[in-house]
């Protein structure tokens, strides 16, 4: 009955051109180590290229997108460049839905496959013979690999890769049986003429989220606020996230970019004029750059009083009021003026209204003195 089965159910033995595809698993097979006293498992990533069997694996901390991603990228840096198809098992970390009508892919996997510029092309559930090149390669880990190291203790993922790394390498350089070539051999000759080159910029994961924009203009991603031009007050927008750095997106046009932040991150474009108008109420910055155009005295006296330890209303008032009664006098007048009270380690606005009050009335009793004689006096005794 067995023979009979065979002879109606035939394998195709499929053939893949150079450059083709990578196929990509985990192993199910997990490495342990030590992380701060506790024993933790290491999921182990598999990809093996179509046409040369060219095995890569990886030790990661879980089955995550951004571990399966990361994952990707150090596979196509070991190949040294970038197959034009990727054939990932139906994992979550790739596929949310997978059905005859409908393939849902994953965003922040279809973002890796925009930056490396391949094709996703899912196995078919329930076909294992769709992805049969990497499950060899999954076979090949578990004996070559995972069981190889089972005495070893570690106690980071790093030491496990730096020791998966030179078994990978002696596996990858063995002859193969029948045509005396090994799998490095053939990446050289057959897969990386026919690959595409690593893109110049490096890939850094993001993840992906969709926002409705509130009242207030700012949308949450992972617990901290990020400002959007308040015309998107109501809309829909799309927001890519990394480590370091916040896109937002409507329409598939950008709308903000900010750095990452732990509270909020408020862009004054993104503002009503009626609102920047309130922030610019309180904003001392502009005393101090008004300060500078008078000179570096002026700058320091003012820098010494916004450094008081006082509310941001009372020295928005001092500065103010300074700002108003000095205009009356030139720049050189109130930069010498904030150079005495320096000296005099005077950081009271008043000190400098009294020297220049001073000034001024001294100059006026020189003028108006009965004993100056003039300019004009020497000249008409001769």
């Amino acid at each position: 009955m067995n023979d009979f089965r065979k002879k109606l159910e035939p394998s195709y033995r499929n053939h893949y051109r150079g450059g083709e595809v990578m196929f990509a698993d985990f192993s199910g097979t997990t490495i342990p180590f030590v992380d701060n006293g506790i024993k933790t498992e290491a999921e182990i990533f598999v990809s093996t290229l179509g046409a040369s069997s060219y095995l890569f694996a990886k030790a990661v901390k879980d089955q995550t997108m951004e571990s399966f991603n990361i994952a990707h990228k150090s596979a196509f840096s070991y190949c040294g460049g970038v197959t034009e198809t990727v054939v990932p098992d139906n994992l979550k970390s790739a596929v949310i839905k997978h059905t005859k009508k409908e393939l849902n892919l994953n965003a922040s996997y279809k973002d890796l496959a925009r930056h490396y510029g391949f094709i996703i092309n899912p196995t078919r559930v329930y076909k294992p013979k769709d992805k049969a090149v990497v499950e060899n390669g999954v076979k090949i880990v578990k004996r070559w690999i995972i069981a190889a190291l089972r005495n070893y203790v570690f106690f980071s993922i790093d030491e496990i890769n730096k020791a998966i790394i030179p078994m990978l390498d002696k596996y990858n350089n063995r002859k193969m049986r029948y045509i005396e070539k090994s799998r490095f051999e053939l990446l050289n000759e057959i897969e990386l003429p026919n690959m595409q080159k690593l893109p110049e910029r490096e890939y850094f994961y993001r993840n992906y989220v969709k926002r409705l924009v509130p009242k207030d203009y700012h949308i949450e991603v992972d617990k901290a606020f990020y400002s959007v031009p308040f015309n998107l007050i109501g809309q829909t927008v799309s927001v890519w996230y990394a480590e370091n750095s916040v896109e937002i997106y409507h329409n598939g046009e950008i709308k903000a970019v900010h750095p990452r932040v732990k509270d909020y991150s408020t862009l004054k474009e993104h503002m009503p004029l009626n609102h920047y108008a309130m922030t610019e109420r309180y904003n001392l910055k502009r005393f101090l750059d008004w300060a500078l155009e008078k000179g570096f005295n002026t700058a320091k006296f003012v820098k010494k009083i916004m450094e008081k330890n006082l509310h941001i209303t009372v020295v928005h008032r001092y500065l103010s009021e300074f700002k108003e009664t000095v205009k009356h006098y030139d720049s050189l007048e109130v930069e010498n003026a904030c150079r005495k009270a320096l000296s005099y380690n005077a950081t009271d606005t008043r000190y400098v209204y009294a020297i220049l009050r001073n000034k001024e009335k001294n100059e006026v009793i020189l003028k108006s003195h009965e004993n100056i004689r003039g300019e004009n006096y020497y000249q008409e005794e001769l």
